[in-house]
């Protein structure tokens, strides 16, 4: 189902501060992350994640 446009996109706020500490310290390491219903933001492009799907991370690159 889709967001209304005038909410805007849904992203945990401990993604992006995770995303921002990674991306300043231009560390590569995988970002795990338990919220599958976040919305991937430009900031997020170079990024590895690690999905949780219920038993183990899955790593995503953006």
């Amino acid at each position: 189902m889709d967001r209304s446009v005038w909410k805007g996109p849904f992203v945990d706020g401990y993604i992006l501060k995770k995303a921002e500490k990674v991306s300043e310290g231009g560390r590569s390491e995988v970002i795990k992350i338990w919220s599958r219903r976040s919305t991937i933001l430009t900031q997020f492009v170079g990024l590895t994640f690690g999905v949780y799907n219920g038993s183990k991370h899955i790593p995503v690159s953006v």
